[in-house]
């Protein structure tokens, strides 16, 4: 069986999230609804004119809201508020709703723009949008 989530990485990331997204060429932005944390998304930079989506998730509870759409939106205005050209991002290709979103918002699917681990080929899809 195949691990598309790898709890060890996801944990040395999220102790160093300003290293990863803090400014000035990251950010994290996080959805409220109604008091309640209900949405996240990263933006890190990969180079002088392109930046990575990561880490958009929505609790079960706060989803078909609008909230993973309007993170994504603010997302793509801050990237080029930061001079960024391009936007790319991974997702498992098990995940058909959020590519759906993603392609709504104007990605298109692109070849790997990053080294991707043997055992996760075929995994992982990736896409991109010229901002």
């Amino acid at each position: 069986m195949l691990r598309y989530f790898d709890p060890v990485a996801y944990e040395k990331e999220i102790s160093g999230l300003q290293a990863h997204y803090g400014p000035p060429r990251g950010c994290v932005l996080l959805a409220d609804d109604e008091g309640q944390p209900a949405g996240v998304v990263c933006l890190r930079p990969l180079d002088a004119e392109a930046c990575e989506m990561k880490r958009l998730f929505v609790p079960a509870a706060h989803r078909r809201k609008g909230i993973a759409q309007a993170l994504c939106t603010t997302l793509l205005d801050t990237a080029r508020d930061k001079g960024y050209m391009v936007m790319r991002l991974d997702t498992g290709f098990f995940m058909t709703e959020s590519q759906a979103l993603y392609r709504k918002l104007g990605f298109t699917y692109t070849s790997a723009y990053q080294p991707v681990r043997e055992e996760l080929q075929g995994q992982l899809v990736f896409m991109q949008l010229h901002l």
